[in-house]
């Protein structure tokens, strides 16, 4: 009897998330960029194969792209329905986020104020409407982080185990998140449900897992080396925060041609492997600048700006003086608009979440474990590599749960 009652009020909850972002793509359809689609996304939605230039490559994770590849082929290669289907998946993940806060406090109403958060943020808003995995990665982390409370039903293990699998295929950074959270399981002796959930991630992920493997020898995609390196170069603290790591790409790959590499010549694999190592010998010759990198990486992950401080826009040029001096051309700043939306939110958010955060500090290591367990490893593993908004954003709903945690006593004052 009560089936109906929870079908209006997930409905309800969806439209909310829903509708501030239909009206987004509606309002400023035309303005969007739709040349966001590589060359190996042109080859998956016309032939269904994953090269780069007529090449076979494990470059990038496929599950974003087959995403695309597949809305674009049911909607007749339509960007607005495309867009439409992501917008879908950013609302669904409102819903398991109500389901997950409800589990963790028993208290309908924290849910009710974290889809609130979630439906309104800004920047979640934009993010739903562009060529970019954040609304599906965010999505996927949620409905895994709900499953996951619940891993003694095999239902809920298998379907936590499929979330993450998804989640490996759509960002590979998260796969250490896969193996703390299994290890957690082990510690706590829930062999059984431990089992499920590789199972159901090796199942998932195995596409991946086999097809990188007989390409490259390694399952991991062939840019982690080439990631590396722009975030610990010459040039990286000069570059972060103000401008996109991606303006190091031209100088990443001269480098490699000035030890005498000819790129068209080696093979995707090695190409990695020397970025890897330029990477490495860059921290081991400059230890205490590196240290110093990472610790600003961790501050400018969740700075009150937007991150990178200047628009990614391909006219952002690195040039070197005759002395190798850094100089950045073509950058542009944001509309002010623009970022008090994003600052006051996040501020408001994160602030609020300190104070739940404290609310809840007896639940870190019992029922919030695994939420913790996510911010703790991508906040890592992003340190290590490289800060932006974008890579913190699939996170935020831990940080949403949490604000709404220290205003839900606000909230019921008001009522009485």
């Amino acid at each position: 009897m009560d089936f109906f009652p929870h079908q209006r009020k997930y409905f309800l909850i969806f439209s909310l998330s829903f509708i501030p972002r239909f009206s987004y793509l509606s309002f400023y359809f035309k303005t969007l960029r739709t040349s966001g689609n590589p060359y190996w996304m042109q080859e998956l939605l016309h032939r269904w194969r994953w090269t780069d230039g007529g090449m076979e490559t494990s470059w990038y994770e496929p599950f974003y792209p087959l995403f695309l590849a597949v809305f674009r082929r049911l909607s007749g290669d339509q960007f607005f329905w495309v867009m439409m289907a992501q917008i879908g998946v950013s609302a669904l993940g409102t819903i398991f986020l109500y389901k997950l806060c409800v589990a963790l406090t028993r208290e309908s109403r924290v849910g009710l104020i974290a889809v609130f958060l979630y439906s309104f943020h800004p920047y979640l808003i934009r993010q739903s409407v562009g060529i970019i995995e954040v609304p599906l990665f965010m999505t996927l982390l949620i409905v895994a982080s709900y499953y996951y409370l619940n891993t003694e039903k095999w239902r809920a293990a298998a379907g936590c185990g499929l979330a993450l699998g998804l989640t490996i295929l759509t960002r590979f950074v998260i796969f250490p998140v896969v193996l703390i959270g299994m290890g957690i399981l082990l510690f706590k002796k829930r062999f059984r449900d431990a089992a499920i959930l590789f199972l159901v991630v090796f199942v998932t992920a195995f596409p991946m897992f086999y097809r990188n493997f007989t390409l490259t020898g390694s399952i991991v995609p062939t840019r982690s080396g080439y990631n590396l390196f722009k975030g610990n170069c010459e040039y990286s603290d000069y570059v972060i925060p103000r401008y996109s790591v991606d303006v190091l790409g031209d100088y990443a790959f001269k480098t490699l041609q000035a030890d005498g590499i000819k790129i068209k010549d080696t093979s995707e694999t090695e190409v990695d492997r020397l970025f890897q190592q330029k990477a490495f010998r860059f921290m081991r010759e400059h230890p205490w600048r590196t240290i110093r990198l990472k610790a600003l990486n961790i501050l400018y992950l969740f700075h009150p700006r937007l991150v990178p401080f200047y628009l990614c826009e391909e006219s952002v040029q690195l040039k070197t003086g005759s002395d190798g001096s850094p100089m950045i051309s073509g950058a542009s700043s944001r509309s002010l608009l623009v970022e008090a939306a994003y600052s006051v939110t996040h501020l408001f958010i994160f602030i609020t979440a300190i104070a739940g955060i404290y609310l809840r500090r007896r639940s870190i290591f019992r029922e919030d474990i695994f939420l913790w367990v996510i911010v703790v490893s991508l906040t890592l593993i992003y340190a290590f590599y490289w800060p932006a908004t974008r890579l913190r954003a699939p996170m935020d709903f831990v940080f949403i749960f949490y604000s709404a945690v220290a205003l839900k006593p606000a909230f019921d004052r008001l009522k009485r």
